[in-house]
């Protein structure tokens, strides 16, 4: 790999993220800077394809394999079938019944009740697809500059944040949240990503730019992770203020775990008290808005994500074995809405992918996921994640993980990985969770050999 195409790879695999991070904050089909963010991830994908780079290692692959079997099952759900075949799939008799009422001949029709829809789901995938080849190409030893990316999003998310806080404006997406929504449309969103943003920050505490000394490096991991806890209460997400304790706690577990010497473990023991007090005094001025609607009275009973849980069941089953169709849940969910749940604003998913997925991907969607998932498990547990790693890999593999179990468990009560910014980093995290880091050498594979016996050693004094 030569110099050019080194830091060319790092050059597009950090523009990438920054323009997710900048127009790919919401989840809706009809985002206008979604076009510009697709756009981008076609052409970085084209110029990483074409430029030369060492192999490297298998968690880029692994994804792509994934996306592609993914996309496969996409296709299939959008490929028309034949009237006779189309009619016996469950849920879709009701169609079939529209057409014979109009008195039209039935029309072949795919599996999805919503193909452009799927269609579109089918080209979200781009953007994974581009960040797993730019990430995948860059060197391991160069992936701090893709961390330093994802958290400098963060910081810039927090920074538009508070200016949406002191000046009620600065939302660029037309349907948003009110409040500190950052570089999101869903304060939700905004507060997940702060959460996986701390344990991250103890990785770049050791890997960060050697540029730096480990007390400025310490500083700034320490007000970093102060700034996005704070903006993580001011938010208003409940389910961010929780993800949020789990990230923290990550991060002072993550920093600390290296740390020998009761005096440096003391100095973050200060720097978390520092972080409670600046919850406090958000308390004492009435800026804990995430904190607020926790505790508030009825503020989780009879919220619609939970009310509407045993209907989203129903269409399931109805639709069991394979799906609606990717993307299609919001017209199947206004088919079976009954008139006691109609109000001014609509369910746009089921705020639970878990469910969302098997409704619109069936079964065979459902296995594609698990199976990705066995896969990760079984890479991270319990051989390629274990003490006798360097502790810069084991790092990695643990604050990676952390990270997107964050994502994971937001996902049972929203709908994160459908944002293209949050897919962009939930891919870079699977990537290095899977990324292979060489083993310390055992001290006797250092031993010179002695008389030409493999079997006899000479002890290092």
């Amino acid at each position: 790999m030569t110099r050019f195409s080194r830091w060319a790879g790092i050059a597009l695999a950090i523009g990438l993220i920054a323009i997710c991070a900048i127009g790919g904050g919401s989840a809706r089909v009809d985002v206008t800077s979604l076009l510009i963010v697709r756009s981008a991830a076609v052409l970085t994908a084209a110029a990483m394809m074409l430029l030369p780079r060492e192999r490297g290692g298998h968690g880029g692959r692994a994804v792509l394999w994934f996306l592609s079997i993914l996309s496969l099952w996409m296709i299939a759900q959008a490929i028309p079938l034949p009237p006779a075949i189309w009619l016996s799939l469950p849920g879709h008799e009701r169609f079939g019944d529209a057409a014979a009422a109009a008195g039209i001949a039935q029309p072949w029709r795919p599996i999805s009740v919503t193909p452009d829809l799927t269609l579109s789901a089918l080209a979200d995938l781009v953007v994974p697809v581009a960040v797993a080849l730019s990430v995948e190409a860059v060197r391991p030893r160069d992936q701090h500059w893709i961390l330093a990316a994802i958290l400098a999003f963060g910081i810039l998310s927090c920074l538009v944040g508070v200016v949406q806080v002191a000046t009620g404006g600065l939302h660029y997406y037309i349907y948003h949240h009110l409040g500190a929504t950052g570089l999101f449309a869903n304060r939700n969103h905004q507060g997940a990503f702060l959460a996986l943003c701390l344990p991250l920050l103890a990785v770049w505490r050791v890997e960060g730019t050697r540029h730096l000394p480990m007390l400025a490096r310490n500083v700034l991991a320490s007000a970093a992770a102060a700034l996005f806890v704070v903006m993580i209460v001011v938010g208003g997400s409940r389910a961010g203020l929780l993800l949020g304790a789990i990230g923290a706690v990550g991060f002072v577990a993550l920093a600390t775990g290296s740390a020998t010497g009761a005096r440096i473990k003391r100095r973050w023991i200060i720097a978390a008290a520092v972080v409670l007090a600046c919850v406090a005094v958000l308390v004492l001025f009435g800026r804990a808005t995430a904190l607020d609607r926790l505790f508030a009275t009825g503020s989780i009973e009879g919220e619609a994500r939970f009310d509407h849980t045993p209907l989203v069941v129903r269409i399931i089953r109805d639709f069991m074995p394979f799906g609606s169709g990717f993307g299609s849940f919001d017209p199947v969910f206004r088919i079976y809405e009954p008139d006691n749940f109609l109000n001014p604003g609509y369910f746009n998913h089921a705020h639970n992918d878990y469910l969302e997925l098997v409704l619109t991907g069936g079964v065979p969607g459902a296995l594609i996921f698990a199976g990705f998932g066995i896969y990760v498990v079984r890479r991270l547990l319990p051989r390629n994640w274990s003490a006798r790693e360097p502790a810069d890999g084991a790092l990695w593999r643990r604050a990676s993980a952390l990270a997107l179990a964050i994502l994971l468990l937001h996902s049972g009560v929203d709908y994160p990985l459908r944002v293209p910014s949050l897919a962009a980093v939930a891919t870079c995290l699977v990537i290095w969770c899977l990324m292979p880091y060489k083993r310390r050498m055992k001290s006797t594979d250092r031993l010179p050999k002695v008389g030409g016996s493999p079997d006899r050693v000479v002890l290092a004094r």
